[in-house]
């Protein structure tokens, strides 16, 4: 468990790190949008893990 959070950490800092590089981010100003954009990055993420490993996702959607 401890290695998943560090790994997600890990994914978190350098997603922010490689958004900050991009110019339009830069120009947001106070950084609400980018704060924005980081937040729905990071529920995007754990959505996809939820539906990739949910056994009641695949009892739900079975091809």
């Amino acid at each position: 468990m401890a290695v998943t959070v560090s790994v997600l950490l890990w994914v978190i800092k350098s997603l922010c790190k490689i958004l900050y590089q991009i110019p339009l981010a830069r120009e947001l100003g106070n950084g609400d949008s980018l704060k924005g954009i980081i937040r729905s990055v990071f529920t995007c993420a754990i959505w996809t893990a939820y539906l990739l490993k949910s056994e009641r996702v695949h009892n739900t959607f079975v091809k």
